[in-house]
């Protein structure tokens, strides 16, 4: 089965980072004496070839640094695309039924860990969309101390990890929504807010803020098989979004092998 993988990196360099004024993209980012982008195609590049097509979507400073080069497809955007517009262009330049969206700024995923992310394909196959979903347990275990927002489910404080699985077929349906989707993307309650109030208010009211009935408020607002997947590797929820992310990345380097 062949997947598109699409690693999002446009945006420019974000206000806390001052360490160094040429930095044009927060992607570029040095951990470890290398970009933060770097890291993902890496451990992406490992992955088997005739599994996967790379796609990444970036700014001019992604293509100056070199970082095309690591890739099967590059898409130039501008520093002021949003992240909403990236991921309709992912959709639009991609064409394998099996789609991922990655964040170009999580340098501590792995291979391994990605290839666990794509096997939620096999495992779930009625869904259409899936989301990874971090236990604030699994991150602590990983990243003693990062300090990341969770919401409180019934499952245990989690998080939305920095990716979205989808099949094709669901497109249509999820392209009107990307706006809000991207804008909710890590928090689950974040999300669940756009499917109606009422629901909401359901929800809490009778103290089923779970997967499974999120899950089914997402098919009642738009009839796509959703799945919110329990996942245990925290790379994916271990991004670079603040300076004491930067300072907890530069400390680890545990993936560095």
């Amino acid at each position: 089965m062949m997947t598109d993988i699409v690693i999002l990196a446009g945006g420019k360099s974000p206000d806390w980072f001052t360490q160094d004024a040429s930095i044009k993209n927060k992607c570029l980012i040095p951990i470890h004496g290398k970009p933060v982008l770097y890291w993902v195609l890496r451990a992406l590049r490992m992955l088997p070839k005739e599994e996967v097509r790379l796609h990444l979507i970036g700014t001019s400073a992604i293509q100056e640094a070199g970082l095309d080069e690591m890739v099967d497809c590059f898409y130039l955007v501008s520093e002021d695309s949003t992240l909403s517009s990236n991921v309709k262009l992912g959709i639009e330049k991609t064409k394998e039924e099996y789609l991922v969206f990655l964040s170009g700024d999580i340098p501590s995923i792995t291979t391994n860990c990605i290839k666990e992310l794509l096997r939620l394909f096999s495992q779930n196959p009625t869904a259409q969309l899936i989301l990874p979903i971090i236990l604030k347990q699994d991150v602590e275990r990983r990243f003693p101390g990062s300090k990341r927002t969770y919401a409180k489910i019934q499952e245990g404080y989690a998080k939305v990890g920095n990716s979205i699985l989808l099949q094709r077929k669901a497109s249509e349906k999820i392209i009107p929504l990307i706006d809000s989707f991207t804008n909710n993307r890590k928090s689950l309650l974040g999300l669940a807010w756009s499917f109606g109030i009422g629901t909401i208010l359901k929800l809490f009211l009778f103290k089923q803020i779970a997967i499974k009935p999120l899950e089914k408020a997402f098919y009642r607002k738009l009839q796509i098989e959703a799945k919110g997947c329990l996942f245990p590797y925290a790379e994916i929820a271990v991004d670079l979004d603040k300076m004491s992310d930067y300072e907890d990345l530069e400390k680890d380097g545990g993936w560095i092998a």
